[in-house]
């Protein structure tokens, strides 16, 4: 019987979990201040051509600020943390946008996410709805 090394499957939820986490984190730090949703909204758009679902966004921030990554005021702002500086080295710090989320990606990698912690709801579907239409009509 021969001995192959068995190499690691990825596993899909943890990847998405950790897509989310990484998107949400780049656009924090590409804007260094506190963040409305719509802002959000309008980067996770620019550097994924996509707009985060309500349980994508409540998953990420969960992870995030349970972690100390990011801050959440009562305005329902987000904020990056000194935390969230310290875990950007200079090869993130210096990348692109598009890069530095890839990056970040990769870093994330090595942390456990998984689906049995606790989600909190920081944004209905009806706010992120609401949030998403205010971006669409920016746009025209």
């Amino acid at each position: 019987m021969s001995q192959r090394k068995l190499e690691k499957q990825s596993d899909p939820v943890q990847d998405e979990y950790t897509l989310n986490n990484a998107l949400l984190l780049t656009v924090l730090l590409l804007k260094k201040d506190w963040t409305s949703l719509s802002q959000v909204i309008v980067g996770g758009d620019y550097l994924n051509h996509a707009i985060f679902t309500a349980i994508e966004l409540n998953c990420a921030l969960s992870f995030l600020v349970t972690a100390g990554y990011v801050d959440f005021n009562t305005k329902k702002e987000m904020c990056i943390t000194e935390k969230s500086l310290e875990f950007c080295d200079d090869t993130i710090e210096k990348a692109g946008a598009s890069r530095k989320w890839k990056l970040i990606y990769e870093k994330l990698k090595n942390f456990t996410v998984g689906s049995s912690r606790k989600i909190k709801i920081y944004f209905t579907d009806t706010e992120i709805r609401v949030a998403y239409q205010q971006y669409v009509n920016n746009l025209r």
